[in-house]
């Protein structure tokens, strides 16, 4: 590891699944980051990589799984289908009010991990569980990806039709907007009012101008060639209300601050 490694910042980088953070992790894939030893490997629908550990995505798992109810089976009858089982809650519902630990032993497991410094991990669940990861973090920063509501839960449902681990997952356009939505408001409420965060929009990514500053505010040499709009294939005319309207308002005002600053 180069005297430039060690002197990075590590990184968490969150959001709602489907909303471009792979993108934006893949742009640190060559800065001498730790990004997992169990990387999940592509396909169709991230077809350059996730950049996600499935060690940390099962310790997060783990760590949500007694706030999310199981799917009960009565005379042929499927109730809670819509709960999100194993290896599924990056679709997790969970309101900002939900009091989540973990044992000694899942914390034993962040420990462990965060050990492989620096790093910089990715994983939508973070969205519910970073507090428990900053006490073995050190120097970290915190990346949010988002994107515009409608992408997103088109893609969760396309998501859910075709890939096989979600197919027995029952999910409505309200239930997927909920997952966009509860992402952010627990992370808003609940994270970023602690250390120091980068806000950044699906569509910024694409400008020179916010990779500089996204370079600035890591100090890694960032993979400029990486993200490609060929792949953004999502297209949706959803309409929701105000309270995801205003929250998606939020997210461009600090997005839009990060730009406003020299890089």
């Amino acid at each position: 590891m180069s005297d430039q490694d060690q002197s990075l910042p590590n990184l968490f980088i969150m959001g709602s699944g489907r909303s471009g953070t792979s993108m934006v992790a893949g742009l640190f894939r060559n800065a001498g980051y730790f990004m997992g030893s169990k990387l999940h490997a592509p396909r169709h629908s991230n077809p350059m990589g996730f950049f996600e550990d499935a060690t940390v995505n099962n310790v997060n798992e783990e760590i949500l799984a007694p706030y999310v109810p199981a799917p009960v089976h009565r005379d042929g009858i499927v109730y809670q289908a819509d709960a999100p089982g194993p290896g599924q809650r990056w679709l997790v519902r969970l309101s900002p009010d939900t009091n989540i630990s973990a044992t000694p032993e899942q914390l034993d497991v962040i420990a462990g991990l965060a050990e492989n410094q620096p790093f910089c991990f990715k994983d939508p669940r973070f969205s519910y569980t970073l507090h428990l990861w900053r006490a073995y973090a050190g120097d970290c920063r915190f990346i949010c990806v988002f994107r515009d509501p409608a992408e997103v839960v088109e893609s969760i449902l396309t998501e859910c039709r075709s890939v096989n681990y979600l197919r027995n997952l029952s999910i409505s356009v309200k239930q997927a907007a909920e997952v966009w939505s509860y992402n952010y408001r627990n992370i808003l409420q609940n994270h970023a009012g602690i250390g120091r965060w980068f806000f950044v929009a699906y569509d910024q990514i694409f400008e020179p101008g916010c990779l500089a500053r996204l370079a600035a505010f890591t100090g890694a040499e960032l993979d400029r060639e990486f993200p490609t709009k060929a792949l953004r294939r999502s297209k949706a005319a959803y309409q929701f209300g105000p309270d995801i309207q205003n929250l998606y308002d939020e997210l461009r005002q600090r997005s839009q601050q990060n730009m406003d600053l020299s890089p």
